[in-house]
């Protein structure tokens, strides 16, 4: 979940495979003003594509507004523009090569069931690649961009899962 700075709520509605966001002022019973990853707010329907989604798990805001929400199943990314409306398509798509592809993979440019987000002050997104055990952060933000840093592996093609000692 992420609230922007004028209140707006966004939630990653992973049974519902969307992203809704609740306008403000929210009060008690509200009901959301806008869904990302389905056509409308009456569909729940997995679609890997620009405007779809299969599993959003997570939701960021970057300072801009622009909307990050990751993807687990889809191994990606995507980056919805600040005020996107219903139904609308991603911007920008991280972990994948295009917006339809899907899968795992262990480089600088693929994610494998990333489950986390965030989003940095100056506009790094940071992604905890969960399959990889690795944390990548990209500094540019830009279709199949690659990531600059990895914590929890030697290097960017590793994804060696270590156990700690007992």
């Amino acid at each position: 979940m992420a609230v922007d700075p004028s209140g707006n709520v966004f939630v990653a509605d992973l049974f519902n495979l969307r992203v809704v966001e609740y306008l403000a002022p929210i009060v008690n019973g509200q009901a959301a003003a806008v869904v990302l990853g389905e056509p409308n707010l009456t569909t729940a329907k997995c679609v890997n594509s620009s405007t779809g989604l299969c599993e959003p798990i997570d939701v960021a805001l970057d300072v801009l507004g622009n909307i990050y929400v990751v993807d687990p199943s889809a191994g990606r990314v995507v980056i919805y523009p600040r005020g996107a409306g219903s139904g609308a398509a991603a911007a920008v798509v991280i972990g994948q090569p295009g917006p339809n592809s899907a899968g795992c993979g262990t480089s600088a440019t693929t994610l494998c069931l990333p489950a986390a987000l965030t989003v940095d002050s100056i506009g790094r997104l940071w992604v905890a690649d969960a399959a990889n055990a690795r944390v990548l952060r990209f500094s540019t933000i830009v279709n199949n961009a690659a990531a600059d840093l990895v914590i929890g592996q030697p290097d960017l093609t590793t994804a060696k899962c270590l156990t700690p000692p007992s």
